[in-house]
Order: structure tokens, then sequence, then C-alpha cells
């Protein structure tokens, strides 16, 4: 009995370790990820750094500009690998799944604090049920880690607003260090935090209360915490990063900058267009971000946002408040940023999955309120419909195995025609499923076979690592109008990304690789054939 109830009230953990173990067949199934290759080699050679007594700089000078990324997941993938694996690929779909399902029960710790189990339940629901989380937390080494860390971050910091001792902003501290050290980008924690505060000293002016809130807390107390917090999260950081090792202070402020201001443009299929990425509409973002969530998750965060914004408005001067204030905070500002600033963006919301937790949360605050309205009129009914919206979603996470992260929901329009109106396939770990197809062709004909394949020699991998040896692989990039392939090529295949599918119309067509009807690679090949 003692154990049945130390179950069911720390549930969080028990569906995550539940969700490890069932990540680990199903990371066998998908693809390599366009700079997954670079991620593991930058992970290599930082661990040779450290081993070699700080001397083996490769990763400074062999990697490209990688060496700006933290290396909190890189490193640790690396050290496994080398220490127990074949090679550097084989684990870390699995780890970065790990990684991913990690944030279930800071999102149900966040949810608990918000409004009751209810609430809880219903969030790590929502956040199980969003195919662009479930589909990234297996493929996406940068933006899934420090999703994870925000979340637990916010944890921390409603945590430190509650009540703020030394040891809580020391824990807040170290989580924030890890959080910098997996992307420096995860520095958007620190507007959460300084918002919270902000919030609470209006808050106490408002009732009053803000000069004895400062004799009593901001002299001592609190003054110490910022200190511990900004010492731990500034050591952590720059522990595991050999960059930020040579500029301790310059280099990861440098790198957040740059992260913030990225030089390069790359086309991105918006709304039928092709558009720059440093010129995408103030849009793009909370488009993107409704197209791709599930209908009803949608419209659940669409109730809690309202939910929330009336208790702020109603009870915004009481304890506790703060918590609301956050959890919206956590979901506008990063939308408000890209509105005003019109950073270079791309990948669809890629680089801001460590929004999908806040969306998570407030789309629990939403069913949980409009269920628990529905319950006392109807015992539970509520409650069971608002479980039964979210179980919706769980479809599409099988039928689009392992390619859920193209999600797009009915308004997004038909999926047939899907790719010309917006990007799917861009991480491009199709190429795995038609390098396997691939291989049975090869064993059905005496030679090697020439390819080409849509993708540049540093994401060549994404197809390399699952073909056959004796095959030959040739790479093209981006549009090719007017060019004829060369006789000797077998086959081309390509994703939609860059416009490639187009490429070659006249060579008959071999097969399509598609999901619920969404283009992800097309495969042409000289002669007509029968896959």
């Amino acid at each position: 009995m003692p154990t049945r109830r130390f179950l069911l009230s720390h549930w969080e953990w028990v569906l995550f370790g539940l969700c490890v173990f069932v990540a680990m067949p199903l990371s066998r199934g998908y693809g390599m990820a366009w700079d997954e290759a670079q991620h593991a080699i930058y992970g290599s050679y930082v661990w040779d750094y450290f081993r070699s007594g700080f001397q083996d700089m490769r990763w400074r000078t062999d990697i490209g500009g990688l060496y700006t990324y933290g290396t909190l997941f890189d490193l640790p993938s690396a050290i496994f690998h080398r220490t127990f694996a074949d090679d550097l690929f084989e684990w870390r779909s699995f780890f970065m799944a790990g990684a991913g399902a990690f944030a279930l029960p800071a999102v149900a710790k966040i949810g608990r604090r918000l409004g009751g189990e209810r609430v809880a339940l219903f969030s790590v629901a929502s956040l199980l049920m969003m195919p662009q989380f479930v589909g990234q937390s297996f493929i996406n080494c940068k933006d899934i880690p420090m999703a994870t860390g925000v979340a637990w971050s916010v944890l921390g910091i409603l945590m430190v607003l509650e009540k703020p001792v030394l040891g809580r902003f020391c824990v807040l501290g170290v989580i924030f260090g890890l959080t910098l050290s997996v992307r420096v980008g995860g520095a958007v924690v620190g507007v959460f935090f300084v918002a919270g505060l902000i919030f609470c000293g209006v808050r106490s002016a408002m009732r009053g209360s803000l000069v004895t809130d400062l004799k009593s807390s901001i002299t001592s107390r609190t003054a110490a915490g910022f200190v511990l917090t900004g010492l731990l999260t500034w050591t952590i950081l720059v522990a595991f990063w050999p960059y930020a090792h040579q500029r301790p202070f310059w280099n990861p402020i440098e790198s957040f900058l740059q992260a913030t201001a990225f030089p390069i443009s790359y086309p991105v299929q918006y709304l039928g267009q092709n558009i720059g990425s440093a010129q995408l509409p103030w849009h793009y973002l909370p488009v993107m971000l409704f197209l791709t969530a599930p209908v009803f998750i949608a419209i659940w965060v669409a109730v809690g946002l309202g939910a929330g914004v009336r208790s702020l408005w109603k009870q915004g001067r009481e304890a506790g408040s703060e918590r609301i204030f956050v959890i919206l905070f956590w979901l506008i500002f990063p939308v408000v940023f890209v509105w005003i600033k019109k950073p270079n963006v791309y990948d669809g919301v890629r680089h801001f999955l460590f929004v999908l937790p806040a969306m998570a949360v407030l789309a629990g605050l939403g069913a949980a309120t409009a269920a628990a309205w529905v319950d006392r009129r109807k015992d539970l009914m509520g409650t069971v419909g608002a479980a039964a919206t979210l179980a919706l979603a769980a479809p599409d996470l099988v039928t689009l195995h392992p390619y859920q992260y193209v999600f797009y929901n009915v308004f997004a329009g038909d999926r047939q025609t899907l790719h010309e109106r917006f990007e799917t396939d861009y991480w491009a770990t199709s190429y795995r499923e038609v390098a396997k197809l691939l291989n049975r062709e090869q064993t059905r004909v005496m030679r090697p076979l020439t390819v080409a394949v849509g993708l540049n020699e540093l994401s060549a991998s994404c197809f390399n690592q699952f073909t056959a040896k004796d095959m030959r692989i040739g790479l093209i990039l981006g549009p090719a109008p007017g060019v004829t392939m060369p006789a000797e090529v077998d086959f081309y295949t390509a994703i939609p990304r860059y416009q490639m599918w187009k490429n070659f119309p006249t060579m008959p067509l071999f097969v399509e690789i598609r999901r619920n009807g969404v283009l992800l690679n097309t495969v042409r090949s000289r002669e007509p054939s029968t896959p």
C-alpha cells in the first residue's frame, strides 16, 4: 500500500520511466537529421579536448561554427559512444528521446502548482499529444534538450518566486547553467525570471508592501540568492564549453548575440511562397505554432490563455498569481520578440520548441477549466470529454511514425499538396527510408548503383549512414532547372526542401515517400521500375 501511494503521488516520474522504456525500440526507426553527424563529431572532438589536457583544438578548426554551441548533450553522448558503442550515432536518437521525456515531470509539477492534479494530468497529456514535440524528441539534439531545460527552469523560477530561500536560488542556478550549456539561447529563461520579479514587485507595490519587502529580503537573502544563481549558472556554462574557456565572459555573450542575429538567410516555404528566412512576415511564428498543433490542443491553449488572463485580472494582487503570469509570459514573450526583432528563423517552430511545454500547460489549464465547468452539471462528463479531445491526436502520432514532426492540422490545407505551401521533411530523415529501398535495388544488379542525392557534403550522412557500401553517391543541393541528369546516374532522391523535388521532372518517377498523404521525398529513376 505505501508503494502504491508513493507511485500515485509521483505518477509523473513513473510516466517518465515508461516513456523512456517505450522510446528505446522506437528510436531505432528514426533517420538522421540534417546536422546530426556534425554534432556527434563535435562532441567527440570536445571529449578529445578534455582528454588531451585542453590541447586538442579540432573542435575549433574542423567542425565549422558548431563551437559556438554548448556541449551538454553532444559531450555526454560522445563519451558514451566512445566507451560502449561501435559508432557515434547508435544511441543518440534514444538519448534525445530521453531528454524530451524528461520535460514531462517538469510540466506536471508546473501544472500542479497552477491548478492542481487535473491541470497537471491534462498538461502532460497535451505535451504527449503534440506531434512536433514527440517527433523532434527523436531527432533534434539541440532544441529538444533546451526545451526540457527551459521547462525545468520555469519550475525553478516559480519555486524561487514562491519562497526566495538560498537553497532554491542554488537549484535555479544549476538548472539555468545546464540549460544554457545545451544551447546559449536558453538565456531567455533569464528574461522570464526578471519579468516574474518585476511582476512580484509591482504586485507588492499595489498592496502597499513594497518598502517592507525590500527591507526584509532584497538587502540580504534575495541579494545573496542572485549572486549564487549567477555564479552557479556561469560556472556550469563555462565548465563544459571549450569556446567559453578561451574568454569565459565575452565568448558566451558573443554566441548569444550571434544566435539572435544569425547572418545566413535560407529559403523557406511559407503559405505557398518561397521566402528568405530573414524576410519572413511577423505572423510566421504564431501561424506556425497554430498550424503545427492538433486543433483541439490549440483550442484548449486559447481557453487556457483566456482563463489565465481572467485569473490575473481578478486575483493579480494575491499570492500565487505570479505562477500564471510567468506561464503566460513564457508563451507570449517569444512571439512578441519575433514580431518586433524579426530574427532570422526557419524550419517551422524548430527554434521555438521551448514554447511547446508552455502551450501544454495552458492547454491543460484550459481543458481542466472546461472539464470542471461541465463536471459541476454532469459528473465526470467534462473530464472524459476533455481527455477524449486530447486523445484525438494519437492516430496521427502512430500513422506519421517516424515523421511526426511534419504534422500540420486541417487548417494547413490539403495534405497531398502540403509541400507546396509549407516545409515538410526539412530535417531530411526520410533519406533513411529511401536508402533502405535503394539497398534492395542494389541487390538486384551486378554493378554499383549511382545515386544523386539532394544533400550537401555536411548533411550527406543522412543518406550515407544507411546505404549499401558499394553504392556510389553524388550530391546536389537546390533547384537545377534545365540541367540534364548525367547518364551514369541511376536514381535521384530529394526532399521538398529548397525546391529540390522539382529537379529532373523528365526522369520517370520511381516512388514517393509519403505519410498521411504528406510528401517527404521524391525518388526518380533512369528507367521506369516498380519499387
